[in-house]
């Protein structure tokens, strides 16, 4: 069972622990690279380095999926990154 939560968590699966993965990331660990997850009435968005939007599904609470992205790009959710199946990651710091 899904339950998605228009608050800092986005969403959880039953028997999982949700994840916040709401706020500001940085595509490879760049500040030239900022990209946004937020939440709202529409359901949770990600927005990449170029401005490209998606929405986002959770299958559990360490696994998304940016459906319009490519047929669907998943994303694995790791502490503080998120390593996506076209070969990009997210970090929620600065790296370089």
């Amino acid at each position: 069972m899904l339950t998605w939560m228009v608050s800092a968590l986005v969403c959880s699966c039953a028997m999982e622990k949700p994840k916040n993965l709401v706020g500001t990331w940085y595509m490879g660990g760049s500040a030239a690279k900022a990209c946004v997850i937020s939440s709202g009435p529409q359901g949770v968005v990600a927005k990449n380095e170029s401005g490209s939007t998606s929405k986002l599904s959770c299958e559990s609470g360490t696994q998304c999926t940016a459906v319009d992205w490519d047929g669907g790009v998943r994303g694995t959710v790791s502490k503080d990154h998120i390593l996506w199946s076209n070969g990009t990651w997210w970090s929620r710091t600065v790296m370089r």
